[in-house]
């Protein structure tokens, strides 16, 4: 398990090399995608227990190299996988056979 936290880890901290160095450059009508959230909802439905690790390290580390304040990415990424995390509960019924 710690493995694998580290192996995500060590991925989000180069996608967000990655995001915030050369993906700027590709805007599309004047927003740049963010691979980190993109990751952090694939995560959520492919491996639920590593979401919660993964979205506090992909906000870490966009926090990092971001110039809004510290916790900014962290508060917004663990919010939004708190809030698809409730939609999924309530709404969402996963039958697996």
């Amino acid at each position: 398990m710690l493995a694998k936290i580290f192996i995500f880890a060590l991925s989000l901290f180069f996608l967000t090399l990655l995001q915030s160095s050369f993906l700027p450059h590709f805007v599309i009508f004047g927003y740049a995608p963010n691979f980190i959230l993109i990751l952090i909802i694939f995560i959520f439905f492919l491996m639920p227990s590593l979401d919660l690790p993964a979205a506090f390290f992909g906000g870490l580390f966009l926090d990092i190299f971001s110039s809004h304040f510290f916790g900014f990415y962290t508060s917004i990424l663990l919010g939004t996988l708190f809030f698809i995390k409730l939609i999924a509960r309530k709404y969402v019924q996963f039958s697996f056979k």
